[in-house]
């Protein structure tokens, strides 16, 4: 297994032996909780960034025809 040096912890979380031991215990708690989630959810959080990009160009859509639509009976209501 690969040694992780001091600057490679520090990217993922601050200097432990800085904080205080709570803070420490809670932070790893905190560490291991998202690691978890990422993992077990990232189906999720794909399925909802899917969901949400087509409720926007959903949106786009709607948008657009109703703009289009209203300047049609605009030129219709001119006689045009």
């Amino acid at each position: 297994m690969a040694r992780v040096s001091d600057g490679e912890r520090e990217a993922f979380a601050p200097p432990f032996r800085a904080l205080h031991p709570r803070a420490r215990a809670g932070v790893g708690m905190l560490l291991g909780a998202v690691s978890i989630g990422s993992v077990r959810c990232s189906g999720l959080f794909l399925g909802e960034a899917l969901g949400m990009f087509a409720g926007l160009l959903g949106g786009a859509v709607a948008i657009s025809a109703g703009a289009w639509l209203w300047t049609r009976a605009q030129g219709a209501a001119a006689g045009g």
